[in-house]
């Protein structure tokens, strides 16, 4: 199912998300079967994510392993302040990457507030290399970041096919992003967060190679988040999240005729509640997720390398916060679940390969935090309890958060 539609059934019947992130190469991930139960721990918790939600200024940065050779990485910068009682002026850096090495993105936002309820912005990315610099406007209804409707309209390198004077690189058509956030709550119990991204179909054509051929280079893509949160006793909830991206891309050159599409869908539903005597304020979470990623190759010049790819995890998970001192909380968590890899190289006999299993982890963590409960650093260390005699010990975490 595409992933819009998706979306637009769950809105109708009662989600920071992946925008075009300048990454013109195709991904060819190396996933170990464990990975989406390392990404489930590796993953701000959900306190912690309404806390960064919540706040307009802060800094987090996590990195966890996937491997010998990979490292899941989180990187978010945001600021806001006001110039005058009319005037604003936010910056934000943003990047992820868990399947393939991404850049990071800054953007700059300026913006006017005629009423108290609306906001009116010009937005961009400068770069030393105006061909790369990007632009759009933004509208903003409500109070953010309480409660806020915001759409946004940006355009990639805009200025590229006019300042490019280093090569006969060209667009035939740039790149333009469509964003939509809604944040609301329903009598302080029901919350509920959107966010939508669509990337129109660019296509880029690239400087000549030392044959003197032009290659070229095409995407288009979607993303989303969606959160519902329903808040009820004294400090539990129950939370269902839904995330995911859709991106076709090609890279079309003498010595590379490729296309390729990814979709990844993550679903969670989870059941926060406070501890019992004598935890004092621990907290407990009992969580089911399930996360689906499919990578299809296609080589159109050498036909029997084209290949599907397939990747799902159906995991339930429990996390245990104790404090135990106020500077220090330590946190257990255990994850169970089912993995299944395959490729499936469909112009081979027999070319199908299948890796699938039952995988179990146990996390455990310290965090350190400081006297105003806004700056908190976190080690992790995860061990397999599926294969203690062999490979017990399983890469560990840095996460670091803080709001100002």
């Amino acid at each position: 199912m595409n992933i819009k539609w998706l979306f637009f059934i769950l809105i109708f019947s009662i989600d920071q998300t992946l925008a075009f992130d300048d990454d013109r190469t195709l991904s060819f991930p190396d996933f170990n079967r464990e990975n989406f139960i390392d990404l489930a721990g590796y993953q701000y918790r959900k306190q912690l994510d309404d806390e960064w939600q919540a706040t307009d200024n802060g800094f987090r940065l996590a990195g966890g392993s996937l491997g010998q050779d990979i490292l899941y990485s989180i990187l978010d910068f945001k600021y806001r302040t006001h110039i005058n009682r009319f005037t604003e002026f936010r910056l934000t850096s943003h990047q992820q990457a868990f399947y393939n090495f991404k850049p990071v993105y800054h953007q700059v936002e300026i913006g006017v507030r005629p009423k108290k309820w609306l906001y009116l912005s010009f937005l961009g990315s400068p770069t030393y290399d105006k061909r790369s610099s990007d632009m759009g406007t933004a509208l903003e209804i409500g109070a953010r970041p309480k409660y806020y409707l915001r759409f946004a309209y940006v355009r990639h390198d805009v200025y590229h096919n006019d300042k490019n004077s280093l090569d006969d690189g060209y667009y035939q058509q740039i790149p333009i992003e469509r964003q939509l956030e809604v944040v609301t709550q329903f009598n302080d119990v029901i919350k509920v967060k959107l966010y939508l991204i669509e990337d129109d179909y660019f296509s880029q054509f690239l400087a000549s190679d030392v044959l003197g051929k032009q290659g070229e280079f095409n995407h288009k893509g979607d993303s989303g988040k969606l959160e519902i949160d329903y808040h009820f006793g004294e400090e539990a909830l129950i939370g269902l999240k839904i995330s995911g991206f859709n991106f076709n891309k090609a890279l079309l050159t003498s010595s590379s005729q490729r296309r390729q599409t990814f979709n990844y869908v993550s679903v969670s539903s989870f059941y926060i509640f406070p501890g019992l005597q004598p935890y004092g304020e621990s907290e407990f979470t009992l969580g089911l997720r399930y996360d689906q990623l499919n990578y299809d190759t296609q080589d159109l010049l050498a036909e029997n390398v084209s290949v599907a790819r397939y990747f799902d995890t159906s995991q339930m998970y429990a996390i245990a916060l104790v404090p135990h001192r106020p500077w220090l909380n330590l946190e257990y968590a255990l994850h169970l679940g089912h993995a299944s890899l395959q490729s499936d190289f469909i112009n081979q006999a027999d070319g199908s390969i299948k890796d699938e299993g039952i995988e179990t982890k146990f996390r455990f963590s310290m965090e350190l935090i400081s006297a105003d409960k806004n700056r908190r650093l976190m080690f992790s260390s995860n061990w397999n309890l599926d294969d203690l005699q062999r490979q017990f010990w399983d890469g560990g975490h840095i996460s670091f958060q803080g709001r100002f």
